[in-house]
């Protein structure tokens, strides 16, 4: 299995290393999922869907501007876990 991952500076899919996992969280409002390097901890990639307005997670919103406050957040609230 090929896990691929949209680049938002790119627009390109990109494979990310099978040495990665991921972890998420969910709010009312987001799911926040973070990818990392299993050795380095290192975060390969961020996904960020809005259930307000994306019910179905088709878009991930984690590379747009208007979220990046969102981003930091939910990220904070993972490292904490």
């Amino acid at each position: 299995m090929l896990i691929l991952f949209r680049d938002q500076g790119s627009g390109m899919s990109r494979p990310l290393p099978w040495s990665s996992w991921s972890t998420s969280i969910r709010t009312e409002k987001y799911r926040y999922v973070e990818w990392r390097d299993q050795e380095s901890g290192e975060v390969l990639a961020r996904e960020l869907y809005n259930h307000g307005k994306d019910p179905g997670e088709n878009v991930n919103v984690a590379g747009k501007g208007e979220d990046g406050e969102t981003v930091a957040k939910l990220s904070e609230w993972l490292e904490e876990r």
